[in-house]
């Protein structure tokens, strides 16, 4: 019981960090979070560029691994499925809610990346998590 409410908050903290990252305005001043990041990475190799194209594939597949985590650990192995579906119902809401947030542009690739990275949490989920552990059994 003290792991699900553990998920249960995991969850909870997740989707509000999820919520603070789509959902919010965009300056467009050209200093955004993932800015930064590539030019971290751009010091630690220079002779690999980071494109923001592609930093932002990556960071929007990382973004929904811990859906698929945390969800396959609260609905169980059985129920991977239902969980990369809510992965895409959550990415297909964050785009249209986009439409109307200042300095947002909503993208199918996002769409696509985003559920790709529920479905790579959900993958791993699956290989970590016991069958006796599975919530979806009993």
């Amino acid at each position: 019981m003290r792991v699900r409410r553990l998920l249960v908050a995991a969850m909870v903290v997740y989707l509000g960090f999820v919520a603070l990252v789509t959902l919010t305005p965009s300056t467009g001043d050209g200093h955004s979070p993932m800015w930064y990041v590539m030019r971290v990475l751009q010091h630690i190799d220079a002779r690999t560029p980071v494109t923001e194209p592609q930093l932002e594939l990556v960071a929007n597949v990382v973004l929904f691994v811990p859906l698929g985590l945390l969800g396959v650990g609260l609905l169980g192995r059985g129920r991977w499925g239902w969980v990369v579906v809510a992965g895409l119902v959550l990415t297909c809401s964050i785009e249209l809610a986009q439409h109307q947030i200042p300095g947002r542009v909503p993208d199918l690739r996002d769409v696509a990346a985003n559920t790709a990275g529920a479905c790579a949490g959900a993958c791993v989920a699956l290989l970590v998590v016991g069958r006796q552990r599975d919530p979806s059994d009993h």
